[in-house]
């Protein structure tokens, strides 16, 4: 471990003790951020192409002091050079495979599905199997209208809302009770 004579000035280089809040230790083989010092010389012109040529933007430290090993020079340093950002990309929603389909499906048009099998757009038949024969009622034209216009609203939730707007709650005249199962009894008797 560490004699009388040996102190911290020893093993360190130095004080041990940072007093400048600004410091930077000047041995480069130890700190990879520190790239190269700047010279104040005429060529620092070549050296500052250089660098802008590269694509990156660098840092520049105003103020930061960094001294040799003998404590005798102070000169600025930039730090690592940092890549420029790009712009960030914008989100396409109505691009995405997903959404296409989605669009697709609900103007009742041709589309491929997620298994890549072609599906037909769906088209205005004849009376659906309708019990009430409401199909009769309206006529071809008329309901080819309804058709069309139900096609052409932009989305799913535009045509969820146009439906629930036109059914009506109809309350239950009379409930049976199913066979096998006869009148519950609605209450206990107890001894």
């Amino acid at each position: 471990m560490l004699n009388d004579n040996e102190s911290k000035d020893d093993l360190f280089g130095g004080t041990g003790t940072d007093s400048d809040e600004d410091y930077v230790p000047g041995n480069n083989k130890h700190n990879p951020n520190l790239k190269r010092p700047l010279s104040t010389s005429s060529s620092s012109n070549d050296s500052d192409e250089e660098i802008q040529g590269t694509g990156t933007v660098p840092i520049m430290l105003e103020n930061v002091r960094v001294t040799s090993e003998d404590g005798s020079d102070q000169i600025p340093v930039i730090l690592e050079n940092t890549p420029q950002r790009g712009k960030k990309r914008l989100v396409r929603r109505q691009s995405w495979k997903r959404n296409i389909q989605k669009a697709r499906r609900a103007k009742s048009e041709p589309y491929i599905n997620v298994a890549g099998i072609n599906k037909p757009g769906e088209h205005i038949g004849s009376n659906f199997h309708c019990k009430l024969k409401c199909f009769d009622e309206i006529g071809q034209e008329t309901g080819e209208t309804i058709f069309r216009d139900f096609c052409d609203m932009k989305s799913k939730d535009l045509h969820d809302a146009y439906l629930y707007g036109n059914i009506f709650k109809i309350k239950v005249q009379r409930t049976r009770p199913r066979s096998g199962d006869g009148n519950k009894k609605k209450c206990n008797i107890s001894l």
